[in-house]
């Protein structure tokens, strides 16, 4: 895993694992006391082994553990695997991403070590069965990549324990008030806003004078969370217990804590508090029946992703008063899909704060920009404060539109007003198309360079894929439009026919007999191109919007110092692919739109509607060029 710690913090957390581990008494039926440290051992030496080959030489890095062997260890305690894995998954030594890969490997270590079952029954938990190496290199790779796998499949992004700490103080979720409250963490994942809540709740507790068996029983009735992940869910009941032992408290059963899907969560009673960060989940990733779920809700369509979804559910879940706070993507406050979202936050009047950290990355591990949105059922009155980097104002919901949210300034949403006062809109300009360019869902098969011409019509061709001999015929001259990239030798395997003005695609008897050799380079890659989801044939790409107008290519992400960037291309038989652009068969209307494009108001508007990559650079998707208005039409 990638270690991001200097050689001095290495060494004095490894110290201090050391003596934290002297107090473990680990006996197992099998082993001598002493080989059972041992086997810890041989696990914490594998860890620090690739250290000392990032940081140092081996001669300057001796950590020593002998001491272990010498310790006089007492026959008549049992300490289960559990301890140390809640030592491993507490200490800061490993970044978050690959604590589940150290839980894991610790286990499969003390396994080969002959431990009873009982003692590593999370491995079936956390490996479903999935990994029968016992070499704890090949364990940590694939583990890795399973864990990456699985994050992006649930949405998995876990949250700082800061911005947990004010997250609950913003919801005021500290003090006495917490006391016999119920609150609720619906996708609780490693456990950092249980972990945080369980300990306020104790020391609340404390204060009131609970005793330890009314502390126990409370928060096993009040504080609920949900997980579908149930590797998990499971490290996090341990993570929770362990928290319940620093105040000699007993462990509890968690009776709230439920591992399934948030869609199937109905309870009984309502909550006073919902706290916590939704998974990220793509609608396109989602199957058909959470789409079906989702779009059941009049606010949501199938289009919506799943964090949006966790808004409208768990404001569902709130009693009278109660508040909600998640950390998601920002991406609901310009959307245009989630329009009918916005206009339900407004009209129930629910929004209570929203902070938009913009290209300020909250997450180490994920490039996501997010916002805290603060709701409370049955405000006062109206109003929300809304904060980013340059700005904190206070917002009157009433006064916001459906349309995307311009929250920056007042100077910015007048700027979008006044915008939105002129008759056309760019896509509405005749004889102007704004295009998606040419996907072919495998560019390093179909895009590639001619790099000898051997004579009768016949070149050879290379891509990712290899050299191969093929017809001249079947490549087209073609230009990037994402990085406005044109090379000489640059070409695009076309293989389509132009008939009555269009494009469409070749046969592949066709292909066969009209390029037999380039007909082999295909077959010789078809278990590649047979993977990709096209709507065409397995050779093949979709002619939708393929032409031989003058074309407008441009970047569609921004560079604040360089402004849109746009160049036409004269030269019709170039095809263009990656991102977007405008055709038509008028050039002149394409120089009147390069000019708009290149415009101050075009800049400003850009960096007001884009999404932010970071502080020099935005995106913008081709429906926000397309909706720009402009005061003019065209003959």
């Amino acid at each position: 895993f990638k270690i991001t710690y200097n050689q001095d913090k290495i060494l004095k957390l490894f110290q201090k694992v050391e003596k934290t581990l002297k107090k473990i008494k680990l006996i197992d039926k099998n082993t001598s006391e002493n080989n059972s440290y041992l086997t810890v051992l041989k696990f914490l030496n594998k860890l620090i082994k690739p250290l000392r080959k990032k940081f140092i030489t081996k001669n300057q890095f001796e950590f020593n553990f002998s001491s272990f062997e010498e310790i006089d260890l007492p026959t008549d305690l049992s300490l289960k695997i559990d301890a140390i894995l809640e030592i491993l998954h507490n200490s800061k030594i490993f970044p978050n991403t690959a604590k589940n890969i150290v839980l894991i490997s610790v286990i499969n270590l003390l396994q080969s070590k002959n431990l009873t079952e009982q003692d590593f029954h999370l491995k079936e938990l956390i490996l479903e069965n999935e990994t029968k190496s016992t070499d704890i290199k090949t364990i940590d790779i694939e583990l890795k990549q399973k864990f990456e796998n699985k994050k992006k499949f649930l949405g998995q992004v876990f949250t700082p324990i800061p911005c947990v700490n004010n997250m609950l103080d913003e919801v005021d979720y500290k003090g006495l008030n917490i006391v016999e409250k119920y609150v609720l963490e619906p996708s609780f994942g490693d456990g950092n806003f249980l972990s945080v809540i369980v300990e306020r709740y104790i020391k609340a507790c404390e204060i009131k004078e609970y005793s330890k068996k009314q502390i126990e029983k409370s928060l096993n009735k009040y504080i609920y969370g949900v997980e579908l992940d149930s590797a998990v869910y499971e490290i996090t009941k341990i993570r929770l217990n362990s928290i319940l032992k620093e105040y000699e408290l007993k462990p509890i059963n968690w009776d709230n804590l439920y591992n399934i899907n948030t869609m199937d969560f109905n309870p009984k009673i309502k909550f006073n508090f919902i706290l916590g960060n939704p998974p990220y989940v793509s609608s396109k990733n989602l199957d058909n029946k959470s789409k079906e779920i989702i779009e059941s809700y009049p606010m949501l369509t199938r289009a919506s992703d799943l964090y949006v979804y966790f808004y409208v559910k768990c404001n569902e879940l709130l009693a009278k008063n109660g508040k909600l706070i998640f950390i998601t993507p920002n991406r609901f406050l310009k959307l245009p899909s989630l329009s009918k979202f916005r206009n339900w936050l407004k009209e129930e009047n629910l929004i209570k704060k929203i902070e938009n950290f913009q290209d300020f990355q909250i997450f180490p591990d994920a490039t996501v920009n997010t916002a805290i949105l603060y709701l409370e059922k049955n405000k006062a009155d109206s109003n929300f404060t809304y904060i980013d980097k340059n700005t904190t104002r206070i917002i009157d919901c009433r006064d916001l539109g459906t349309n995307r949210w311009i929250l920056t300034s007042d100077i910015d949403s007048s700027f979008i007003s006044s915008l939105g006062n002129k008759p056309f809109k760019i896509e509405q300009l005749k004889d102007i198309k704004g295009l998606c360019s040419i996907q072919t869902a495998l560019n390093n098969f179909f895009i590639g360079d001619i790099i000898e011409y051997k004579g009768n019509g016949v070149v050879i061709f290379k891509n990712d894929f290899g050299e191969f001999e093929i017809e001249e015929n079947i490549l087209s001259k073609t230009f990037k439009s994402s990085k406005l990239q044109y090379k000489e030798d640059r070409r695009l395997i076309f293989p389509f026919n132009f008939e009555n003005n269009k494009y469409s695609a070749i046969t592949e008897k066709e292909l066969a007999n009209k390029f037999p050799k380039a007909y082999k380079m295909f077959l010789f890659c078809k278990k590649d191109l047979i993977k990709r989801k096209v709507n065409s044939s397995w050779f093949s790409y979709s002619s939708k919007n393929i032409n031989n107008d003058f074309k407008l290519a441009f970047k569609h992400n921004m560079n604040f110092k360089k402004g849109f960037e746009c160049e036409i291309i004269t030269d019709s038989s170039i095809k263009v692919y990656g991102g977007f652009h405008f055709a038509s068969n008028d050039l002149t209307k394409l120089e009147r739109l390069k000019q708009i494009f290149e415009s101050e108001d075009f800049y400003k508007y850009s960096k007001i509607v884009g999404k932010d990559l970071s502080s020099t650079f935005n995106t913008l998707l081709l429906k926000d060029i397309k909706s720009y208005k402009v005061d003019f039409q065209f003959d």
